[in-house]
């Protein structure tokens, strides 16, 4: 938890109360906000003072059912509400966005053991990508009311949005596959190719990123991507 700098014995008492404070969610969040704000003053070249984070943390508690499913697509319009993209799917950075973008929920485990539980019907007994779909329904039926259109006008939009192929979604959105990618194609196609430049041994130990669609029939989208480094 700090990176190698502090030890604690498992059997002393100190460890014990490290145990209790990290099954406390209020207290967690506070300790990584206060590491990541001294973290963030220390590396900025303009020095600040003064707290980072817009509020504290607030623990909420939520009813199963319908007021879970309308919080979870509050928290995950974020990014949309706040301008950054207009569609939830598009931000990358976000639990769904990862979601939308690769088909599979960044934590897949958590998520069936805790999450879908307790979503209403049908939704709790739905797979994985039907709740994808219908949250992304959600999300253009809110989009729809807060830009004051008529209820008629919000469903179509959600009946639209619902409509639209998530394979399609997610390959528009893997913007690396576009924009780094050397060879795109079947499994087959990008190997073979690449193999006429590169070694066979590194052919073969790298990994290509894929998107998978949700159809039988229809073949993963492979890419080789080239490295880059990213700088501030």
């Amino acid at each position: 938890f700090h990176q190698g700098k502090r030890t604690l014995r498992a059997d002393s008492p100190q460890c014990e109360v490290w145990r209790q404070r990290l099954r406390d969610v209020s207290w967690c969040m506070r300790h990584l906000q206060h590491l990541y704000t001294a973290w963030y003053n220390r590396t900025r070249s303009v020095r600040r003072r003064g707290p980072l984070w817009a509020g504290r943390f607030k623990n909420t508690v939520v009813e199963a059912g319908t007021a879970l499913w309308a919080c979870w697509a509050y928290i995950e319009r974020n990014p949309a509400r706040a301008g950054m993209v207009i569609d939830p799917g598009d931000y990358r950075f976000s639990s769904y966005g990862v979601w939308a973008q690769t088909g599979r929920h960044p934590f897949e485990t958590a998520f069936r053991r805790y999450l879908k539980p307790s979503l209403p019907l049908p939704y709790a007994e739905a797979t994985d990508e039907a709740i994808g779909v219908a949250l992304r329904g959600e999300f253009a039926r809110l989009s729809a009311e807060e830009a004051h259109l008529s209820p008629e006008k919000a469903e179509r939009a959600r009946t639209e949005a619902e409509k639209a192929s998530s394979f399609s979604l997610r390959a528009q959105r893997r913007v690396r596959h576009w924009v780094d990618g050397l060879v795109i194609g079947s499994e087959l196609f990008v190997r073979e190719t690449l193999r006429r430049v590169r070694s066979e041994a590194e052919v073969a130990r790298h990994r290509l990123s894929r998107v998978v669609p949700e159809e039988s029939e229809a073949p993963p989208i492979y890419c080789w991507r080239r490295l880059r480094a990213v700088q501030d």
